[in-house]
Order: structure tokens, then sequence, then C-alpha cells
């Protein structure tokens, strides 16, 4: 047999000899909690127990934990168990070493999620004693020191995409953090303000995405038992942490490179000009092991589309996320608003990006495209001295124009194209809401607490508005839903007074922009108007999942789909997960909403 051959064949045995293929995704769950045996920085872990208990995750003492172990390093199913209390008990950890049970678990394919105290800084005993190991735990169970710190920054957290792909939603002060290179094979979810790991996740088998050791919120107490269950059940099917960076500007390397699938046998490349990719922009099929492409050459100025499609043993295809990134230019380019944008805000602060060699930049702007292409004096903004330019307060529903000319060195100007905009007409853009009595996110957009679904609007502490993801501006709407208990859907109301004009200026669809997470439950993403006399028109996504999109993406909804509603006066805004007119029960999960407007053409 020919070593190409081989090769696929070795890989698949390795995948059967490592647990559930791809086809088997059911997840054996289960938590750790015995009241014989001791907890340190994570103190009681009732409440998190009866949270995961109510989910459907069987909770086990100590013994039952060495059982249940034992029998998944048997049957290598798919399995997690969350660990309550952060003090790993002696029927699991025998000895400090890679023999004992968990590590044999992990090493199985078995995936362990821990939080607050440094892991295995201490074992546990029945009589509710502990000895000490110290940073030797983790290095002589794990294989690395997980106590590389620095220690007890205090400084906030900041979720990495990879953590929010996750499913993680709430950060934390960091107190226990470890280096993000201190071993192999380790995916970083948060990081705190020195770039040290404050969460993250040790893979313990070959080209693994999704399982092995989850350390995060490494701080005293509970975590919130939302993340605790996204991070516990996520699933990386799909290509990940692609480089260039999704969104990257700037690049001149013509070299994409990414992590695999968690059953990826072999993985074909795409690659244009334009979001829709098909089969004319397969640029590499069915490469084996390889996980990189170089592009034969980059457009100047251009935003690229790629996108890595994983293929597993059974011929089952995981269909990728599509990445972008904007190749470098010798002008200005990557102007913000987008040139020819609908849906720009109505005090929006313009940005580009400088061409190779600017040391100047000279700006024209104003609503006529004449002045703008001419130079004519009223539109000389003159020179900033950054990339950027605030306008001020515009008219809403009015096209501007903008051009950049830059000088290069020995005095050459190259003159840049001229840009266009249109600005909206505003529903919410969540810039205004504080966090003071009165200006709080959830006091204005009405949720669950108030009419009764399974909605909750804002985080739970200050800032309640989201300010780490957001699509535009400082803020977003963060809004979990809760569809497992009656009425079985989750809606958030925002209330006009006076009513809302949606006929003016030839405007023609709602927009937003939302995002979800891959972990979040089953639900249909839906909106829905009110008019004045009460008349009620609803819309649901197009998308099933839609609540499992990782990405901001935008919902057009033609004004015309809300039929019966006088949209010259819109009194009322919905916005819900599920199925308000026959509800059902369903999923749990967390959204994130931004830039509700009304848009032309």
């Amino acid at each position: 047999m020919c070593r190409r051959l081989i090769y696929p064949a070795l890989f698949v045995l390795a995948l059967a000899a490592t647990g559930s293929q791809a086809a088997d995704l059911t997840w054996i769950r289960a938590a750790y909690f015995d009241s014989k045996y001791p907890s340190a920085w994570a103190g009681p872990g009732n409440v998190t127990r009866d949270a995961l208990a109510a989910a459907g995750y069987t909770i086990l003492n100590a013994n039952e934990l060495k059982t249940w172990m034992d029998a998944r390093i048997a049957d290598k199913k798919l399995s997690v168990v969350v660990m309550t209390q952060d003090v790993v008990p002696d029927t699991v950890a025998e000895t400090q070493s890679n023999t004992c049970t968990i590590r044999r678990y992990l090493d199985t394919g078995g995936k362990v999620v821990w939080y607050a105290d440094w892991p295995f800084y201490y074992q546990g005993k029945a009589d509710g004693q502990m000895n000490t190991w110290g940073s030797a735990g983790a290095s002589n169970v794990l294989g690395f020191n997980a106590a590389t710190g620095p220690n007890d920054s205090m400084n906030i957290v900041t979720l990495t995409p990879e953590g929010i792909t996750w499913g993680l939603t709430q950060t934390w002060q960091s107190q226990r953090p470890t280096s993000p290179t201190v071993s192999p094979n380790i995916t970083v979810l948060a990081k705190d303000n020195a770039g040290v790991a404050a969460a993250w996740v040790k893979h313990f088998l070959p080209n693994d995405s999704f399982r092995g050791f989850v350390r995060f919120r490494d701080t005293g107490g509970q975590a919130d038992p939302g993340d605790i269950m996204r991070v516990a059940e996520y699933i990386g099917l799909k290509a990940g942490s692609p480089d260039p960076a999704d969104g990257a500007v700037g690049v001149n390397a013509p070299l994409l490179s990414w992590k695999p699938g968690g059953f990826a046998v072999f993985h074909d490349v795409y690659f244009g000009t334009t979001p829709d990719l098909t089969a004319a922009n397969l640029v590499s099929s069915h490469q084996f092991f390889t996980l990189y492409y170089h592009v034969a050459g980059l457009t100047p100025g251009a935003t690229h589309y790629w996108r890595i499609d994983e293929v597993e043993a059974d011929g089952t295809v995981r269909t990728g996320d599509v990445w972008s990134f904007v190749a470098q230019d010798l002008k200005a380019y990557h102007p913000s608003p987008a040139d020819k944008a609908t849906d720009a805000p109505l005090s929006p602060v313009l940005t580009w990006l400088a061409g190779q060699g600017t040391t100047k930049h000279h700006l024209y702007f104003g609503d006529s495209n004449d002045a703008v292409s001419q130079g004519a004096a009223g539109a000389d903004k003159g020179e900033p001295a950054d990339p950027t330019f605030a306008p001020g307060a515009l008219e809403s529903l009015t096209t501007y124009y903008w051009r950049v000319d830059e000088t290069v060195t020995g005095d050459t100007v190259r003159t840049g194209s001229v840009w266009t905009f249109t600005t909206c007409l505003s529903v919410d853009d969540f810039e205004s809401y504080t966090d003071e009595e009165g200006g709080r996110i959830y006091e204005t957009w009405i949720d669950g607490w108030v009419n009764g679904t399974g909605s909750t609007v804002g985080n739970t502490t200050a800032p309640f508005a989201e300010q780490k993801i957001v699509h535009n501006g400082r803020q977003s709407m963060p809004m979990d839903y809760n569809n497992i208990n009656a009425p079985f859907y989750s809606e958030t109301e925002l209330d006009f007074a006076p009513t809302q004009n949606w006929t003016v200026s030839g405007v023609s669809d709602l927009s937003l922009y939302f995002r979800g997470a891959a972990t979040n439950g089953a639900g249909t993403l839906y909106v829905a108007v009110e008019d004045s006399s009460g008349q009620v028109a609803v819309v649901t996504n197009p998308t099933a999942a839609a609540v499992k999109v990782t990405a901001w993406t935008q919902w057009k909804i033609p004004l015309s789909s809300f039929t019966g509603v006088n949209l010259a006066k819109v009194k009322k805004f919905y916005l819900g997960v599920g199925d308000r007119k026959t509800p059902a029960k369903g999923g749990t999960g967390r959204l994130y909403i931004d830039d509700i407007q009304v848009i032309k053409p």
C-alpha cells in the first residue's frame, strides 16, 4: 500500500481509538459534588449543583465520580464533568501523576470543567482534610505548571474570540492566571491586561478542539451556570482560529492558516473577493494534515474572504464560517462607514486605513458629490493628524460624500476615491444607557421580569449594557432567553412615546445586527411591530439556527413584511426567541443586539 493511502487509514484508526465519532454527539453530562469533601475558593457548590441537576446533569459524589470516570475510560463516549468544588477528591486523583484516574480520563477523550482556585493545588479527603500539592499538583497531573501567574492582578479579563465562541459571557477579576504558552495544545478563552490566560483549555487528544481540561473564572466563588454549561457542552466541529484573524486589516502576507475541527480528516479551502463562496472558489480540495494555504496573490485594498470546510472520516462535510481580511493598499482605503453603506449612524466617526508610506492626510466631506470630488473650499475639512474624523450630528436619511488624499514621502499626493454613505433613521443604537437608576438598559427594554416571558435584558452586574461584544459604538444589548419553562418564549419590548414614523424619505427596510453562540439552545429569532391601534405583525428570521450564529450578522427585513400594521404610527417594537403565538418548550442561551435602524434601499 502506498504511503498516501496509509496515512488516512491510520488517522481514521486513531479517531476510532479516542472515542465518539462526529455522528455520535450526545454528551454524557455529570457534575461532581460531595459535602464530605472539602472545597477551597469555589466555596459550597450547592447552587451550581442544583442548576446543573435541573438541566439534566448527573450529580456524582467522590466515589461515584471514580466509577463514572472508569466507565468513560472504558467506553470512550463523549462525556463531560463539571467540578463544582475546586479541591480534587482522592478517589480520582489518587497520586500526583499522569496515571491517576482523572488524567487517564482526559487522555481518553474526557472533558473536565474547573473554576476558582488553581487546578490540583489541593487533594481532598473524605474526612474534609486536604493535602497541599501546590503548583506541583498540576505539573504532575496535567503535565505543566498551571500556576505561573502573575497572581492577584485583579484585572478585568477580556474574552477572546475563542472564549466567546465557546459560550463565555461573563467577565471577572483575574487572580490565578497562567502563561498562554506554558504548554502546547492550549486554547486561550480569556486574557487579563498583561496578556496572561485567565481562562484556557488544555487539549490532550491529537487534533482535538473542544475536549480536555477547561479552566476558567480564576477567582473565588461559583461561576455562572449558563457559562458553565455552554463551555461544558461546546463541540468544535468546524475549523477555527483563522490567521489572518477574521476582520484583520492591512494584511500583506498571502498565507492562510487555521486550527482543524474536532473530527476533520481533510480540509477544503475556499478563497475569493465576495462573501458568497461557491464551488468556483475552491482553491484546494481535500488537503490532508496541512493546515495552511499560500494564496497566489492579494488585491491591494480589497476585502478577501475565505472558508475552510472540514471533511470527516465518514464523508460528512462541516461547512466552515466565512472569514475576511483587508489587504494593504497604496492609497487611503477601507473606509468606515463602508462605501455605499445605507445604515450609517447619525453621529458617525469616519475612519480609514492609511496607504503605504503616508505622512499626511487631507479630508473633504459634505452632502455634495461635486464639492467633494472637486475639493471645494466648503468641503475641505483640513488635515487630521490621525486617520479619523468626527463630522458631528448629521441629518437622518441623508447621503454624504467624503474623500481622503494622502501625501507620501517626497510630497507626492495620492488622490483618494470618493466614498459615500447614507444615514439611517435610528430605532436604538444602545449608546445612551448608563448604570445609574433610570438610565439602565432593562428599564427601557422591558424583559421577563416585567412581561412574564423567559427573557432577561442586561448583564447581571454593571455595566448592564454590553461593552465588550459590540457591533458599532460603545455598547450593545445582551439578552438571555430561557424557554425551558412556561410561557416557553422569551421577549423584550421597547415602547415609543411618541410613535415613530417608518414611512418617510423612501425607507425600505428594518435593519438590526445580532450574534449568538454556538452553544445556544434551540429557538427561533423573531421581531414584532405594533402600531398605535394595537395591530401586531411578527417576522421570524429565515435562518433556523440564527441564535447559534457567532459573528455579528445583519438582518434586513423589508418593511412590507409587517402587513396590517400602520408603519406611520409605530408604538412598540418586540424582539424575542421562540413562538409567541404557539409556544413550545425550547432551549436557553444569550443573544447580543445592536444598531436597530430603518434604512433606505
